[in-house]
């Protein structure tokens, strides 16, 4: 019990800041992900999820054109059904 004492309760600004950090890192990091494709897809919003799937498929280096229209039209299909 000393240990912890020793150790964490002389450190405990250090240890806000690092928690302050964190937390900031993590909510700004919210703020650049991107929307699920299959979501905006059943939400109707194919436009936004072409261009979703366009982001992901540069970012990954693929060509992914056919992917992102079977799976547009097959979305587009259920909403029709």
């Amino acid at each position: 019990m000393t240990l912890y004492f020793d150790l964490v309760g002389k450190n405990y600004l250090a240890i806000g800041i690092l928690a302050f950090v964190l937390t900031a890192i993590g909510y700004l990091g919210t703020l650049y992900t991107l929307e699920s494709p299959i979501w905006l897809l059943k939400g109707g919003k194919v436009r936004e999820a072409r261009t979703v799937l366009q982001k992901i498929s540069a970012f990954n280096g693929v060509n992914c054109d056919k992917e992102i229209e079977t799976l547009c039209s097959s979305a587009l299909f259920e909403q029709t059904t």
